[in-house]
């Protein structure tokens, strides 16, 4: 059972085993996510319709290439930090596929089309 947790009013939190302020808390997040990664069952490689998300609402967002020309996307969320993702050629045409469709679509419902 996991307990319910609150911050303290300093904005540090405790859990068994100690405080940790900001800093140490995305230290613990980031062992927490490393630890995961080694757990079976996996992390579903699809996203399922039942799974139960926090969705990051317009994160920040860097982009740029790996030293090999691979994509690095990375994106701010409010409680987990930066993930960043280096990802390969294949993948990269198909998310600039859909960003491609995606914007021209909005743009014929708002009006604006791009020169």
């Amino acid at each position: 059972m996991i307990p319910e947790l609150s911050l303290n009013p300093d904005g540090s939190l405790t859990l068994p085993g100690g405080t940790y302020n900001a800093r140490q808390l995305d230290t613990l997040i980031e062992q927490l996510g490393l630890l995961r990664s080694r757990m079976r069952p996996q992390v579903p490689a699809v996203l399922e319709g039942s799974a139960t998300v926090l969705p990051e609402r317009d994160p920040a967002v860097q982009i740029g290439l790996s030293a090999d020309h691979r994509l690095l996307l990375a994106l701010r969320h409010s409680g987990l930090g930066w993930c960043v993702f280096d990802i390969n050629k294949r993948d990269a045409a198909r998310l600039q596929e859909f960003i491609t469709k995606r914007t021209e679509a909005m743009g014929e419902l708002t009006g604006k089309t791009r020169h």
